[in-house]
Order: C-alpha cells, then sequence, then structure tokens
C-alpha cells in the first residue's frame, strides 16, 4: 500500500523494496532458528518456573485491557473526527450559501462583509479541529506503539538475559509516560478522553508491577542455566539487531525523504502563493483603474448638461429669455433641454407680443386724451362766446357738428383702445399658458435630475466586477483552507497561503468601499441640483404671479376704456341734442350754457381716464421689460 502512495517517487519505491527484503533476511535468520531453538529446549526444569508464570498469561489480561482501552480512545477520536467533518461541512455549505446571497445583493456593504468573514473564521475553526482530531489519533498511536515496545523489551531479556535487551522497555516506558502526559493537555478540552488516559496509564502501571517485574526478577534469578545455552548463546550474537538497527536506519532515510520532499513541496506551495497573490493584486489595481475611468466618463456626460441646465434655470430666473441650452444627447436630459428651448421661445414670442400690444394701448391713450384735451378747450371757447351765441348761431352750428365729429373719432379710438385691450388680456392669457409650461418643464428637470441618482447604480455594477474579484479570492482561500485541512500536519503551509489570499480578499473589499463613498458624495450633489431646481420653480412661479397681476391690470385698462367709451358716447349725444337745439339756442341760451359746461366735465372725466388707461400701459410695459427677449 505504501509502495502505491508513492508510485511516483522511484527512489521511495527502491528504498521500500530494501525495507521489505530486510524484514524478510531477519525473518528467516533470526526468528525462525530462534524458535526452532526453543522448541527443541522444551520445558526444562529451569524454565518450568517462568513457563508457569508465563502460563498465568497476566499480561495478556492487562494488555488486552489496554488494548480496549486504547481502541476506544481511538474509536471516540473516530466518532469525533466524523462529527467534526460535517460541521467543517456544514460551515462550508454555509459560507457558499452567504457568499451566493451577498452575490444576488450586489453590495458586499459592511455588515455583509462581516457575515462573510465570521463564516470563513467558522471554516476554519472547524478545519483546525479536524487536524487536531488527526493529531489525537496519531499520539494514540504512538501511545500503543510505545507499549508493544516495553512488551518486546521485556521478551527479549525473558530470552536472552541480557541487560541491553530493556532497552527498548525502558525507552518504551519514558516514552509512555511522556506521550500520555502530552496526549492529556491535547485532549483537555474533553474529561471523558482524560479519564480514559489516565485508566489506561493505570492498567500499563499494574501491568509492570504485576507482570513485568516479577518475571525481569525470576529471569534474574535464573540467569544462564545450561538449559538455556544454546538459546542464550543464539540470541546473544544479536543477529536480530542487526537487522532492526539496518531496519531502523532504512526508515529514517524514509522519513526523512518525505521530510525534504515536504520541504520542496512547501516551498513550490509559497511560490504558488506568491504568483497568486501578484496575479490578484494586478487584477485588483486593473479593475479599480478601470473603474475609475468608467465612473470619469460616466460622471463627466452626466455633470455637463446639468450644468448646462442649471445655468439656463438661472437666466430664466433672471428673466432672461434669449439663452438656449445646446444638449443634443437623446437621454432625459436631452428632452429635458428640448422642452425648456420651447418653452422659452413660447414665453419670448408672448412677451413680443405683450410688448407690441402694450405700445399699441399707449399710442391709443395718448391720442384719447389729446383729443379729450382738444375738446375740452373747444368747449371752453364755447363757453366763452355763449354770451355771443345770440348773434354767432352759425358759428355755434358749426362747432356743434365738430364736437360730434370729434366725439366720433374718440368713439371710434375708445373702441379700438377696448379691442387692444382685450387683445392685451389674452396675450397675458397665453403668457400665464407659458409660464405653465416652463413650470413644467422645470419639474420636468427636477424629475430628470432626480434620475441621475440611478446612474449612480450603473456605476455599482461597476463595482461589482471588483467584488467579484474579491469573491474569486475568497473562493481560492476557502479551497487553499480546505486542502490545508485535508493534508494534515502537512498542509499548514497551504493554511498560511490561505490567510495571506484571505488578506487580500480584505484590502480589495477595503478599495470597493472606498469606491463606493465616492458614488455616494455624487448621489449627495444630485440631490443639491434637485434642491437648486427647486429654488428655479419657485421663482418661475413668482413670474407666474406677476403674469396673473398684469393680466388683472390689463382688465382694469378694458374697464378704463368702456367707462371712456361710454363717456364719449354720451359726449356724442349731448353734441347730437346741441345741433337739434341749435334753432333753439337763441332761445334758451342757459340751457345750452349748461350743456356745454356738463360736455366740457365730462370731455375731462375722458381725459382723465386716458391717462389711467396709459399710465396702466406703462406699468404693464415695465413688468413686460423685466424679460431680456
Amino acid at each position: 500500500e505504501l509502495k502505491t502512495t508513492v508510485s511516483d517517487n522511484p527512489t521511495q519505491v527502491k528504498r521500500l523494496g530494501e525495507i521489505e527484503q530486510t524484514i524478510n533476511d531477519w525473518l528467516a535468520n533470526v526468528t525462525e532458528p530462534v524458535i526452532q531453538l526453543r522448541r527443541e529446549i522444551g520445558h526444562a526444569k529451569t524454565m518450568d518456573d517462568v513457563s508457569d508464570l508465563i502460563a498465568e498469561a497476566r499480561g495478556k489480561v492487562f494488555f488486552d485491557k489496554f488494548r480496549s482501552q486504547i481502541t476506544l480512545f481511538t474509536e471516540r477520536e473516530e466518532k469525533l473526527l466524523a462529527e467534526r467533518q460535517a460541521v467543517n461541512r456544514s460551515k462550508f455549505d454555509d459560507s457558499v450559501l452567504t457568499l451566493v446571497t451577498l452575490n444576488e445583493q450586489g453590495y458586499l456593504d459592511k455588515p455583509d462583509s462581516e457575515a462573510l468573514m465570521n463564516s470563513f473564521s467558522e471554516l476554519s475553526s472547524a478545519t483546525d479541529w479536524v487536524n487536531h482530531t488527526y493529531k489525537v489519533m496519531a499520539s494514540a498511536q504512538d501511545v500503543l506503539a510505545a507499549a508493544v515496545d516495553m512488551e518486546t523489551g521485556m521478551r527479549g531479556y525473558l530470552l536472552a538475559g541480557r541487560e541491553e535487551f530493556l532497552e527498548p522497555y525502558r525507552q518504551g516506558s519514558s516514552r509512555f509516560k511522556q506521550l500520555v502526559a502530552a496526549l492529556k493537555q491535547t485532549v483537555g478540552d474533553n474529561p471523558q478522553q482524560v479519564a480514559l488516559l489516565e485508566e489506561m496509564n493505570t492498567t500499563i502501571s499494574s501491568w509492570q508491577a504485576d507482570v513485568v517485574d516479577p518475571m525481569l526478577t525470576l529471569r534474574r534469578e535464573i540467569g544462564d542455566s545450561k538449559t538455556m545455552n544454546d538459546m542464550a548463546k543464539l540470541v546473544g550474537e544479536a543477529r536480530g539487531k542487526v537487522y532492526f538497527d539496518r531496519f531502523r536506519g532504512q526508515i529514517s532515510e524514509f522519513v526523512a525523504m518525505e521530510d525534504e520532499l515536504m520541504v520542496e513541496r512547501q516551498a513550490a506551495a509559497v511560490g504558488a502563493a506568491k504568483t497568486a497573490e501578484t496575479t490578484i493584486m494586478l487584477g485588483t489595481l486593473l479593475a479599480i483603474a478601470l473603474g475609475v475611468g468608467i465612473s470619469w466618463v460616466v460622471l463627466r456626460a452626466i455633470t455637463e448638461p446639468v450644468k448646462q441646465v442649471a445655468i439656463g434655470l438661472e437666466s430664466l430666473a433672471k428673466g432672461d429669455l434669449t439663452n438656449t441650452l445646446d444638449i443634443d444627447s437623446k437621454d432625459e436630459l436631452g428632452a429635458m433641454a428640448a422642452s425648456y428651448n420651447q418653452a422659452v421661445e413660447k414665453t419670448n414670442r408672448a412677451i413680443l407680443e405683450v410688448l407690441q400690444t402694450t405700445d399699441e394701448v399707449v399710442d391709443g391713450s395718448m391720442a384719447i386724451s389729446q383729443a379729450n384735451t382738444h375738446m375740452s378747450q373747444e368747449l371752453g371757447l364755447q363757453s366763452e362766446k355763449i354770451a355771443q351765441i345770440s348773434s354767432s348761431i352759425e358759428q355755434m352750428s358749426h362747432s356743434i357738428q365738430e364736437v360730434a365729429a370729434k366725439s366720433s373719432e374718440a368713439t371710434a379710438n375708445a373702441q379700438e383702445a377696448g379691442v387692444t385691450a382685450n387683445s392685451g388680456g389674452k396675450v397675458v392669457q397665453n403668457t400665464i399658458e407659458g409660464m405653465n409650461s416652463i413650470n413644467e418643464a422645470v419639474t420636468a428637470s427636477s424629475n430628470s435630475v432626480s434620475e441621475l441618482g440611478k446612474r449612480g447604480a450603473e456605476i455599482g455594477e461597476i463595482i461589482n466586477v471588483i467584488k467579484e474579484i474579491a469573491e474569486q479570492t475568497n473562493l481560492l482561500a476557502l479551497n487553499a483552507a480546505i486542502e490545508a485541512a485535508r493534508a494534515g500536519e502537512a498542509g499548514r503551509g497551504f493554511a498560511v497561503v490561505a490567510d495571506e489570499v484571505r488578506a487580500l480578499a480584505d484590502r480589495t473589499t477595503t478599495a470597493t468601499e472606498e469606491i463606493g463613498q465616492s458614488i455616494v458624495a455624487i448621489q449627495n450633489e444630485t440631490t443639491q441640483a434637485v434642491e437648486r431646481m427647486k429654488v428655479g420653480a419657485e421663482q418661475v412661479s413668482e413670474g407666474l404671479a406677476l403674469v396673473k397681476k398684469a393680466g388683472v391690470s390689463l382688465d382694469e385698462i378694458v374697464d378704463g376704456a368702456q367707462n371712456v367709451a361710454n363717456m364719449i358716447d354720451s359726449i356724442a349725444a349731448a353734441a347730437e341734442e346741441q345741433s337739434v337745439a341749435s334753432g333753439e339756442v337763441s332761445k334758451n341760451v342757459e340751457s345750452v350754457s349748461e350743456v356745454s359746461m356738463l360736455a366740457n366735465e365730462q370731455a375731462n372725466l375722458a381725459a382723465n381716464s386716458a391717462k389711467t388707461l396709459e399710465h396702466k400701459a406703462d406699468a404693464l410695459k415695465r413688468l413686460v421689460n423685466q424679460f431680456k427677449v
């Protein structure tokens, strides 16, 4: 079986052949002749006491008991080994499940990272316990071997009667005590096993006191009896010692060779670990560089349009309607920029129409005012010349006709002012609708900026690449730990490698967390952008309120124009009455004077209304001039 195990090493296979030949030579040249000679001696009288004592099989009782105890001890350790292997497998499954869960979540935050590390820590602890069990089982076999050495040394002395044959017994006894003491410390966490070791120690002590010591004393008393001469001579030649010395040397060479191979393999494992470490570091650095580059490109593609939108909204808040956004992208920012440009264009056109209409209202108001002033002057002259009416009927009729004409003209102007004011009201209504469109566009802009937060998820996908590298690294550490557990004592080098790889994975996780913090900073900036857009929306709402006020002012202008028209109608009616009554002017000068005074007052009222209309138009013009078109 051992030849099969080391079949890849011809030198070791050859050495095993030499060991096998040595044992065969020992059996042929030492063991069989001694057994044959002992048969020929038979039951000599000088050996009767030894035979009787051996026949009592006292040693067999103790050794049977010892073997059952060592067997029970080993069985318990094997049971513990099976349990710990099951725990090891369970921890491994839990670790894999934790890995899968974290991978499905997509992010490795700190609590998840700690959970992963705890899983691997438990796995490492379970592996250590498996190694501990292997060590205990090996020590138990060493205890059994020490006891066998004691029994072998005793039998050799009983046959040869020479003190040097007791050396294996003495060494075995000393080694037995050392091994039991060390094994007690090793299984100190298991009181049941410690108690069993105490029983083993008691069993061997009783065997030494009740069997070994009496047999050794009896053999010393027999000495070199004549019937034992041949046996003593044959055994005294120490032929078996020669073979066993050679056998021990060959075994030592075999073990030394395996130790050298172990050192070489450990060195190779360390080299492989360093190579893996270098590869992982380079891959991690490359992934980080790639992630930073892509993050910079994505952030630039997002922040530049956002800056343009912010500048446009700031200009809009200041009343500048000449600024447009130059964003050609096909995403939400591009759509938002297009909506903004359309809203600004519509508002620009509406403001221009309002300005034009306002200018027309001002001009009409001035014309009405001038006409009313002129009419007032004429009525004043008419009042001054009432005393001359009796001699100037024809001139009075002409004046009355002129007043009627002026009244008709004033009526037309007033009606035109009313139409213009109504148009201005419609323009203001269109302006309100345009401002509502701007408000909706700003709201859409705020929603679009909110979508920027979702862009952080795309950067998160890049971080997932780095996390996957960290996960692969953890899997490497896991595989290394499992291999180390399988190798037992020889796998401690692999455990060191696993620790180094796990440390690498921790550094990778730290780098990933730093990138995650950068993404949080970006999301904070996006939140600030949303707040600024809210301020812009409030300013647009204020502009909408001002436009509504302008609409109210235009309504007042319409009412004033209607009043002017009504007054001018009254003037026209009065002038008609004057024309009809011109034939009776001479008969009723006082009536004409009263009518003239009434017409003068109405003209003054019309002039005042025209001035009011002019002031309202100026106010509307100043309001509209706040916008730069």
